[in-house]
């Protein structure tokens, strides 16, 4: 789980303060990630479904004024490349590092409502992004679509471990990370 919020902090702050450059070093932490975790499938499945509602809901946002990019655009109606990385990144916590708001349903409501908005005023304090509204407001707007996203993804993802590993909620046998090297294969 540690490597996991490390991952993701180091994606989020690298992709911020770089942009596109910083996606090739994303791609070498996913690839860990993916070689730490027992079941790709499942986060590659979450992972996945986050870029695309990430994709919509972010150009959705850039489009009608909310913010905007002053570099790393490659069209003029998706975000950046570098964000889409980011909400992987996101993705990629929601059965490891954030698993626990599979069984709180509130607290993941709640949570999307605080972090979801400081995550995009944080990103607009380090220049990843122009916020074109003063920060309450901004704030607000946030708040609207993070405190339900967060919400809806965790009980999705507690659905899909329910299909995919027959139990409720991955916990935390199934999280656990396998080390690089197998170590017992020398003593057999």
């Amino acid at each position: 789980m540690l490597q996991n919020i490390l991952f993701f902090q180091l994606i989020w702050f690298g992709n911020i303060l770089l942009g596109n450059i910083f996606i090739a070093v994303a791609m070498v932490l996913f690839l860990l990630h993916f070689n730490f975790v027992k079941y790709t499938d499942v986060d590659l499945k979450i992972m996945t479904t986050c870029m695309l509602l990430g994709i919509t809901i972010d150009s959705l946002l850039m489009l009608v004024g909310v913010f905007s990019f002053g570099s790393g655009l490659v069209s003029d109606v998706i975000i950046p490349p570098w964000l889409i990385v980011i909400w992987a990144a996101f993705g990629m916590t929601l059965n490891h590092s954030l698993f626990y708001l599979q069984e709180r349903p509130l607290m993941a409501f709640l949570i999307g409502c605080i972090v979801g908005p400081l995550s995009y005023i944080g990103g607009a304090k380090l220049g990843g992004i122009e916020l074109h509204y003063a920060y309450w407001p901004t704030f607000v707007i946030f708040s609207i679509i993070w405190g339900p996203l967060l919400w809806a993804l965790t009980q999705w993802v507690k659905t899909l471990n329910y299909a995919h590993f027959q139990k409720p909620y991955i916990d935390t046998e199934l999280d656990t990370y396998k080390p690089l090297i197998n170590y017992t294969k020398d003593f057999e």
